[in-house]
């Protein structure tokens, strides 16, 4: 799940859509949830060192 998001992330928008143009909306909303949740689990981790 982490490789899907930092590959998601690396890559220009352009080269996104390209890429994700054959899968539904639905898959990159699920990518867009993975990062979400993977956001807040860092700041919540950070949260939590301090």
């Amino acid at each position: 799940m982490y490789l899907i998001v930092l590959n998601y992330r690396l890559f220009p928008k352009s080269s996104n859509q390209a890429t994700y143009r054959h899968q539904s909306k639905n898959n990159i909303n699920d990518l867009n949830v993975i990062n979400l949740k993977i956001m807040t689990t860092k700041v919540l981790a950070l949260w939590k060192i301090k």
